[in-house]
């Protein structure tokens, strides 16, 4: 394992990588950080006197303002974890009455909290045991999902004017009992992704339905570990991250993969935490496939790690399009938004797919990728290299072939090689079968075996 030298900075509770580029700001949250809207509005959870308010700062942490406050009506409580902001930028607020049988009431807001109004008030749906509000998610205006830790549901698709139930989500497949319910993710379409922990241990059940047809559930997988986040990425896949277990899925519809606390650019980049040991993390991020990660930014500072599946430290994208951290007490806002923060590293040695060519790249300088392993993808007829390829909004120019990079493709017929290509690595056509000829120019100046 290579060992990174590192230079300790002493910077209210961040220190560097050696040669890495800090993106980390500080920011002063009163409580607990709730959602930041798309100007940059922060909005946290303060309890501190006999009474809840909902707090908001324009200004990066510096002045909070009260903007919505259970003084004037004692009977509700605001609920931490009861807290949405939608696509459209309709901000939610779920209260619990406290002596009208715990029923719920749905605030909303749709001028950043300046003012609120209040749906149709939500019967209590905590019927299964011993359960508690779990949370709630607004992917639009019109569609509002609760959920307790016991697997109870209610939902709206008219924006809160009705409300629909069902308790006690059926299990898998009939042969276990699921124990908690730890995160629910829900997209425009209706898509609803499910996460449980299993009463038989530290064991994840992920399910998914479709809010207009709850009743019908498809069980995906049981893994050791817990899935604690889940978030949906930009062209719809789900990106469901898993405490407890290395293990990578990869679905039509969604990736399972090793993180504890997640979250996915606009431009379909997956954040992580990578936990260096038990007190220090730092920023590690995927394009498009939640496979690859690779690390940039300032080693975090963190707490003890409460148990073995759940550490200190979370990231959160907020609409701002920036993502903040929370470790060790202190927030975090980062300096470049999620979709820049790539671009900080220089890409060398990264693989990646270029749809429009259909083949596989591998990038050796700031300007130049090879032609890679296909990685068994099974390519039929005439191929065209291209000149450039783009990679994060990067142009690089075609310089050579890889070994073994066509290796095995028997139904490949021609490869137009362009001109800027000067090398062609050993057995790069090795048993292509059906090849008839390739288009080679001049530039090419060696041939592997």
């Amino acid at each position: 394992m290579k060992r990174l030298a590192l230079t300790l900075v002493i910077c209210l509770g961040c220190m560097s990588i050696l040669g890495a580029q800090n993106i980390w700001k500080p920011i002063n949250v009163e409580g607990s950080l709730l959602g930041v809207s798309s100007d940059g509005s922060i909005f946290a959870y303060s309890d501190y006197f006999e009474y809840v308010e909902i707090v908001r700062s324009l200004d990066e942490g510096e002045t909070w303002q009260v903007v919505l406050s259970s003084e004037p009506e004692p009977d509700v409580r605001f609920l931490e974890n009861g807290f949405a902001i939608s696509e459209e930028g309709r901000i939610f607020v779920l209260g619990e009455h406290q002596e009208d049988n715990f029923d719920f009431c749905l605030f909303y807001s749709d001028d950043n909290g300046d003012t609120w109004q209040q749906t149709t008030e939500i019967p209590n749906f905590l019927v299964s045991g011993m359960v508690e509000f779990g949370g709630i998610t607004a992917p639009t205006n019109d569609i509002i999902v609760c959920w307790s830790s016991g697997g109870d549901y209610t939902w709206s698709i008219d924006g809160g004017a009705t409300w629909s139930y069902t308790y006690k989500t059926p299990p898998h497949d009939g042969s276990y009992l699921p124990h908690q319910l730890c995160d629910v993710i829900v997209n425009a379409s209706g898509d609803l992704y499910a996460s449980y922990m299993l009463y038989s241990g530290y064991q994840a059940a992920p399910m998914r339905t479709n809010i207009f047809d709850i009743s019908s559930w498809q069980g995906l997988y049981i893994l050791d570990g817990v899935i604690w986040d889940m978030e949906f990425g930009p062209d719809g896949y789900a990106f469901l991250g898993i405490c407890g277990n290395e293990v990578y899925i990869q679905d039509d519809r969604y990736f399972i993969f090793s993180g504890q606390s997640i979250a996915v650019s606009d431009n379909d980049v997956v954040y992580r935490l990578r936990y260096i040991d038990d007190t220090h993390a730092v920023l590690s991020y995927s394009p498009h496939d939640a496979n690859n990660f690779f690390d940039v930014g300032e080693v975090m500072e963190l707490h003890e790690p409460y148990s073995n599946l759940l550490c200190d430290g979370n990231i959160y994208k907020g609409q701002d399009k920036h993502l903040y951290f929370h470790g060790n007490g202190q927030y975090w806002k980062s300096i470049p938004n999620a979709n820049d923060i790539p671009s900080l590293n220089d890409w060398i040695g990264v693989c990646f797919f270029d749809e429009v060519s259909n083949l596989y790249y591998i990038i050796r300088d700031t300007s130049t990728v090879e032609v890679t392993w296909s990685n068994g993808a099974q390519y039929q007829g005439a191929f065209v290299i291209p000149e450039t390829v783009s990679y994060m909004g990067t142009a690089y120019t075609v310089t050579g072939i890889e070994k073994w990079a066509f290796y095995n493709l028997s139904e490949v017929t021609f490869v137009d090689i362009p001109e800027a290509v000067t090398h062609i690595g050993d057995r790069a056509f090795y048993h292509c079968t059906g090849l008839d000829s390739t288009s080679i120019s001049n530039s090419v100046t060696s041939i592997g075996k």
